[in-house]
């Protein structure tokens, strides 16, 4: 919470308008960069075309469907693929809407929450911590194979370029010098 942070420095309006002192209080989309917002429209666009507009604000929906859908798309994107092959929209503005309809339908109460729960209502470890916990963890080791290994691939192809370039001098030697001139 920006209160809690002791370098916050009181919000400041330069207009003199007390609008301006309420509205900066609130969510806006002035930060937010066009060109992704739009992206991201269209695959919503897209979406309202083929399954209906606001779809899952009717009908409940299951988390899962929509979290492995957008697994899927920034897979595509991470596999070199920028947009998808059937709507020709950006991969990653796909993966937005999934995590927009998520959070939109959560907050109209359609969201079918499938994520794992323990069985046991009172069991006091919950998985968000326990990963949460991993993650804080494993920054140590983390670091610690940056640090072995960070270079060792480039190492490894400039001994093979090398050793590639020693071979055809090799070889050109031995065309030219073969008949023991």
């Amino acid at each position: 919470m920006i209160k809690d942070n002791p370098n916050h420095e009181e919000l400041k309006y330069v207009d003199g308008n007390p609008k301006t002192r309420f509205g900066i209080a609130k969510p806006g989309d002035f930060n937010t960069p066009s060109i992704p917002y739009y992206e991201y429209s269209m695959a919503h666009m897209q979406g309202a075309l083929k399954y209906g507009m606001f779809n899952w604000r009717d009908d409940p929906v299951t988390m899962s469907t929509y979290l492995e859908a957008a697994q899927r798309h920034m897979d595509l994107f991470k596999a070199g693929q920028q947009n998808a092959s059937d709507t020709g929209i950006h991969h990653l503005a796909h993966a937005m809407c999934c995590f927009s309809i998520i959070i939109d339908a959560m907050a109209h109460g359609t969201m079918r929450d499938d994520r794992f729960k323990y069985r046991n209502p009172n069991t006091q470890v919950k998985p968000g911590d326990v990963f949460e916990k991993y993650i804080e963890d494993s920054q140590e080791r983390v670091k610690a194979i940056r640090e072995k290994w960070t270079g060792f691939a480039e190492a490894q192809r400039a001994r093979k370029s090398n050793q590639a370039q020693k071979d055809r001098l090799v070889q050109e030697a031995n065309i030219l010098g073969g008949d023991g001139r």
